[in-house]
């Protein structure tokens, strides 16, 4: 029979617990929101583009985020889920959200190297911390998933829906300081760039690059928030916001590669109706053109100079 404090300990936790089928359907809204909203861009700028690099990484960065979500609502609000069943999907959504945020950052930094003109310095620079922080990521999560179990919820109340996962460690806070390790990286390339040719380039040009700056604030801030849920937070509110994590990068990145097709279709339909300044460098483009694949896809740089 339970103690008195076993069963105070468990209702503590499961009122902890509870609190994830919000922040599992908030990710959900946010995504199905944006795609209502953007579907029309969505068919006009990459659905009737050729395909292309451009278009398999937006695909990869788009579509995912619909399965791993619906798998983290599922497992937060399905009834009579066993522990093994819980633990299944755990994993799954599990590795799913990390390669879904490796996905988006491909494409942010993808587009941050093209406005260093694909400098090998830079490259090489964003490939070590890039193996670095994947390699830490993975070991730190396989980790924390294995001393991961799980409580068959019948067995606390027949009443109550979703797994009741109990996390032994929290290792996994080792990936969120790797991540933002590679955010800061990523945003100082990406403001450095913008303030060093400030008053070169056209204004919008510079609103763009400062946006994606404030964009990687919001990346850094949620990461910082849960390293500290992981070191200081109870063991039951473990990743708590790692599903907005995923779902905000997800978006961002679909919005960014929306913003530059639209710039390419532009240039496209207008080829000499542009000033330099007017040029929006490094641009990362879906559509192909032969024998000049690198430089539609990815853009140059050219307009920044040296």
């Amino acid at each position: 029979m339970s103690s008195p404090a076993d069963t105070h300990f468990m209702a503590h936790s499961q009122t902890l617990v509870q609190q994830s089928p919000y922040i599992q359907i908030a990710g959900a809204v946010i995504l199905i929101y944006d795609y209502t909203l953007n579907v029309y861009d969505e068919c006009e700028l990459v659905w009737r583009a050729p395909w292309s690099i451009g278009k398999v990484l937006f695909l990869l960065n788009r579509y995912p985020p619909f399965v791993d979500a619906s798998m983290g609502v599922y497992r937060s609000i399905a009834p009579s889920i066993t522990a093994e069943v819980c633990a299944y999907i755990y994993h799954v959504s599990g590795w799913m959200i990390i390669a879904g945020i490796i996905m988006s950052e491909v494409i942010i930094v993808i587009r941050v190297w093209a406005l260093w003109q694909f400098s090998r310095i830079v490259g090489a620079s964003l490939l070590i911390v890039a193996i670095l922080g994947i390699g830490i990521t993975s070991i730190s999560y396989v980790k924390f998933s294995d001393e991961m179990t799980f409580v068959d919820m019948n067995i606390i109340s027949p009443n109550l829906n979703g797994c009741f996962p109990a996390p032994r460690s929290n290792i996994v806070f080792l990936a969120f300081v790797g991540l933002v390790v590679w955010e800061t990286l990523v945003m100082i390339l990406l403001l450095s760039r913008g303030a060093r040719h400030f008053g070169h380039v056209s204004n919008g040009f510079l609103l763009r690059v400062y946006q994606n700056g404030i964009m990687y604030y919001v990346f850094m801030a949620l990461s910082c928030i849960n390293i500290d849920i992981l070191l200081t937070g109870p063991p039951e509110s473990a990743n708590l916001l790692t599903p907005i994590q995923r779902v905000l990068h997800s978006v961002i990145a679909s919005h960014m590669l929306f913003q530059l097709r639209e710039s390419a279709r532009k240039r496209q339909h207008f080829p000499d109706d542009r000033s330099p300044v007017d040029v929006d460098p490094g641009t990362l483009v879906f559509a192909s053109r032969p024998g000049d694949d690198a430089e539609t896809w990815f853009g140059d740089g050219r307009g920044l100079g040296p």
